[in-house]
């Protein structure tokens, strides 16, 4: 399955008929950006696009339209009220103040630097055990995170691309005709989300499957390009 991978000028201008085509950008689904991409040429054409891509081209797309209702631009200046003159013993005391601030201000800012620096040492060498501890535990509650997808019916060539595409948003089982009936509907039934590709399996695995996951299944009528094009789509649903 080749990838087309669109330059810098083929995705701006897919972004620009994008802000212009709806108002709520960040509201884009995968048929909506194969509906604006039209302006590319055919073989230029995307057939599956990941979720990293999609939050990336809805942010953008958004930005592009909020520039072009003009959400961003700056409200003109506001004009400066002329200032009333001031007699010479408020000129005097300006002086005064201005003349004591560079003569202290090094001093004070030196040995705040100095103390600053010296606290921020100490800081780090209390903290590090604990960052380290939390960054621990960040990871494996990500982990946790993950969804559960089961998938019926790959070969392990297919499974590989599967995985190197999806593995970072979801926790990823396969399952081929060597297992058991048993070990199958475990694996359905301990799984958020259940795809069966439905060229490559049998009847005894579909009915399987559906006696303990029929809430939590989709049938994937085709290849590798449908299933990413479900998995992203169920991604995008979840969150």
């Amino acid at each position: 399955m080749k990838r087309v991978r669109w330059s810098i000028d083929e995705l701006s201008k897919v972004l620009e008929v994008a802000s212009k085509d709806i108002t709520h950008p960040s509201n884009f689904t995968v048929k909506d950006i194969k509906r604006v991409q039209v302006v590319l040429a055919p073989e230029r054409r995307r057939k599956t696009f990941n979720p990293t891509f999609i939050r990336e081209f809805q942010q953008q797309a958004t930005k592009m339209a909020n520039v072009r209702l003009g959400v961003y631009l700056e409200p003109p200046a506001p004009k400066e009220e002329p200032k009333p003159e001031k007699n010479q013993l408020e000129q005097a005391i300006e002086q005064i103040s201005s003349l004591v601030e560079k003569i202290i201000a090094p001093i004070i800012e030196k040995t705040v630097v100095k103390r600053l620096a010296e606290l921020s040492e100490s800081i780090k060498a209390l903290a590090k055990p604990a960052y380290q501890k939390f960054e621990e535990h960040t990871k494996n509650l990500e982990s946790l995170k993950k969804s559960k997808v089961l998938i019926v019916g790959l070969r392990e060539d297919q499974q590989a691309r599967i995985v190197k595409e999806f593995d970072d948003i979801f926790q990823l089982l396969f399952y081929k005709d060597k297992g058991s009936h048993r070990d199958l509907r475990t694996r359905a039934l301990n799984s958020d989300k259940v795809f069966l590709m439905t060229k490559f399996i049998n009847h005894s695995q579909q009915t399987n499957v559906l006696a303990v996951a029929r809430g939590k299944t989709t049938f994937v009528n085709g290849c590798e390009s449908e299933l990413c094009e479900s998995l992203t789509s169920y991604f995008v649903e979840e969150k």
